[in-house]
């Protein structure tokens, strides 16, 4: 039964802990947003230059 109340207690802590608005979600959050924008820059970018190596293979082997 104590087992049981401490892990209730320290899960109760964690939560509101993680969910309150503190540092650490606020920081995973920030990191998440921060890598979808980079995938999107970095597709943005690749797709750029499979076109240009497109055009250069047209224009130079064609």
């Amino acid at each position: 039964m104590r087992r049981g109340m401490l892990l209730a207690l320290v899960f109760v802590f964690a939560g509101a802990v993680l969910f309150s608005g503190c540092e650490t979600s606020k920081g995973v959050a920030i990191g998440v947003g921060a890598t979808a924008q980079g995938v999107v820059k970095d597709s943005k970018t690749t797709w750029d230059g499979i076109k240009q190596a497109d055009a250069w293979v047209k224009k130079n082997l064609w």
